[in-house]
């Protein structure tokens, strides 16, 4: 200790001295000629070190500590045991099945909205739905009201508004000089709606839809067909000698083939092309032969890599919706450690669901859907017009398997937009269930079909709102699951 204050003491008689009385090991000599001055410094510089790789472990154990708390239980695992095995997904060819829907149709109308019977049921009037379906005394009414409000949250806002009398004359015009509407304008009710396992969310104004809009200057037909026209002469899709493709060979019909994607986003990334440049002009047979084309290239890199095993098809429609050429051309992708990102959301939330419940999600999403009137089963497959729409006349197809049901389906809301609705740009994503027989996680045929607006429009459909907040559909999921309904039945009976 006097040793150490002496170092410290500059008027020291041991400064600039050598320690000759220091015995010291072979590998330290060189200490005991050293200055004491320099060895003071070298000292320092030591305990330094040390104390710096001191702060830094503990900066890092507090770090880790902190990472356990706040993150999320449920984490990624590439291995699909990470997941529970799920109850199979409906069979709606199944009695069993059937019998169910039915009596849970007769449930809903009879018990748990029994005084809601003579009314139709709308967005406007979702609050009042669940305000007689929560009092019900049928206990199968109240296991299926618990069920609705632990998926989904509702809340129910008013937006007052004033108007001076100089913006009052726009405001009239706007809206026609309809004085019903001009009168709602002052209190707006807004209905969010909240998907608590998947983060799906969607907004509805009730009058947004109903103030009156200008019909385009072109027709949406015309439009379509003058696009088509001047983009086929010199479309590269048309001959398949203008694309590239993988490995030694791609995939042929007589009406459609694959052909690598010359800028692929993804390790195994194909295109399927029908060879016909107008979507509208492709019959049944043809696009249930563009639509096999996929499930074959997926078969073949499973057989000979099974741990690829997440399959999925990507389609965007004409410029409107992103699509780089007016061509169609759907993009599959298959990997080996998880589905995308938007849709894995959607599956750790419904493995979340399944460890609360010891339930199917896809079942229940379903069943929910079906008890309000809000689906159409056809076959094997089933359309659900979701309470948390995309944008107006966004639909849902699932089913068990992918088989011909579900092309047939598919064609037929597809012609349904191009000749009912006059609809031409879309977005879908079709997410395959697992290549293997894996039951952990496994999803059912997962399709989501999102219109992108007018053709003919400059204004694009994607906002900040949907880029990065909520959605807003403001049709009535209620009005257009009827009108729709109608329409894909009627196409359907044409396939027959």
């Amino acid at each position: 200790m006097v040793f150490s204050i002496a170092l410290m003491n500059d008027s020291s008689p041991f400064l600039g001295k050598k320690l000759d009385n220091f015995k010291m090991s072979k590998p330290f000599k060189f200490l005991k000629t050293m200055p004491l001055s320099k060895l003071i410094i070298l000292v320092c510089i030591f305990f330094m070190v040390i104390y710096t790789m001191f702060l830094f472990m503990l900066k890092k154990s507090e770090d880790d500590n902190l990472i356990v708390g706040v993150l999320p239980q449920f984490e990624y695992k590439s291995d699909p045991k990470g997941y529970s095995a799920w109850p199979d997904y409906l069979n709606f060819i199944d009695s069993s099945t059937m019998n169910l829907l039915r009596s849970n149709k007769i449930l809903i109308k009879e018990h748990c909205l029994k005084q809601f019977e003579n009314n139709k049921m709308s967005i406007e009037k979702l609050d009042k739905i669940l305000n007689i379906w929560s009092i019900s005394n049928q206990a199968e009414c109240s296991q299926f009201y618990k069920i609705l409000t632990q998926i989904y949250l509702f809340q129910f806002k008013h937006n007052h508004l004033s108007l001076n009398d100089k913006f009052m004359p726009k405001v009239k015009k706007m809206l026609n000089n309809d004085e019903e509407l001009l009168n709602s304008v002052y209190n707006q009710e807004l209905i969010n709606i909240y998907n608590k396992y998947t983060n799906e969310e969607n907004v509805f104004n009730s009058l947004r839809p109903k103030r009156p809009i200008s019909k385009p200057d072109i027709p949406p037909a015309k439009f379509y067909e003058k696009t088509i026209n001047e983009t086929e002469s010199n479309c590269d899709f048309c001959n398949e000698d203008y694309t590239a493709f993988s490995g030694s060979s791609r995939m042929k019909t007589g009406n459609s083939y694959s052909a690598a994607n010359l800028f692929p986003f993804d390790e195994n990334h194909e295109l399927f092309l029908p060879r016909k440049h107008d979507l509208l002009k492709l019959n049944y047979l043809e696009f249930k032969d563009l639509l096999s084309l996929p499930e074959k290239w997926f078969n073949q890199l499973h057989f000979k890599d099974k741990n690829l095993n997440y399959p999925v098809v990507l389609w965007d429609f004409l410029y409107k919706a992103g699509a780089s050429q007016v061509h169609p051309h759907l993009h599959g992708t298959i990997n080996s450690k998880r589905y995308y990102g938007m849709f894995e959301t959607i599956r750790k939330g419904a493995e979340l669901y399944y460890r609360e419940t010891k339930r199917n999600y896809f079942n229940d999403f379903t069943l929910l859907h079906d008890m309000l009137n809000l689906t159409l089963v056809h076959k094997n497959s089933v359309v659900v017009f979701s309470l948390t729409p995309k944008k107006d006349y966004d639909v849902t197809i699932l089913s068990q398997n992918f088989g011909e049901d579900v092309i047939e389906l598919l064609y037929a809301v597809l012609q349904t937009y191009f000749h009912d609705l006059e609809i031409y740009p879309f977005s879908l994503s079709l997410y395959f269930p697992f290549m293997d027989d894996t039951k952990n996680g496994r999803i059912p045929v997962y399709i989501k079909l999102v219109p992108r607006g007018d053709i003919s429009s400059l204004r694009s459909d994607a906002s900040t709102l949907e880029l990065l907040s909520t959605f807003n559909a403001n049709l009535d999921q209620f009005d257009t699951c009827i009108k729709m309904s109608q329409f894909i039945q009627k196409r359907l009976l044409g396939l027959e």
